[in-house]
């Protein structure tokens, strides 16, 4: 049971993303966030620190890269707890003609509170 409501979270957080929807994203996550990407360690304290950080992840993405959307390409657990789920992740970045263009690997770490399921952590690597 735990494993479809944390796998939820990751969907309606691909969902947000997908959208462009960085307020519904900041619902999805637990805080204080930690996004490790590029070795470094970004800790987001609360939404509105999270909001202001990844609209301009979004902006780069749209402008530099000629983003469109992600999609979830495999999605594993590795460990999994009543209250915690860690997941291997694998996803791709496409242009709106479909081209993908990038490829990540990951692990986000997804937690319980008072409830809820939100993603915790996450860490995503090139190959």
């Amino acid at each position: 049971m735990s494993e479809t409501k944390a796998r939820k979270a990751v969907d309606d957080y691909y969902a947000a993303w997908n959208a462009q929807d960085v307020a519904a994203m900041a619902k999805v996550l637990h805080y204080p966030h930690i996004m490790i990407a590029d070795a470094r360690a970004f800790v987001m304290e609360d939404p509105a620190r999270f909001i202001n950080f990844d609209e301009k992840i979004v902006k780069k993405l749209l402008k530099k890269e000629e983003w469109h959307h992600s999609d979830l390409l495999a999605l594993e657990t590795i460990q999994l707890s009543e209250d915690k789920v860690h997941f291997r992740i694998e996803f791709g970045r496409y242009r709106e003609n479909g081209e993908k263009y990038a490829h990540y690997h990951g692990i986000w770490i997804l937690t319980r509170e008072n409830d809820h399921w939100g993603i915790l952590a996450r860490s995503i690597f090139t190959p």
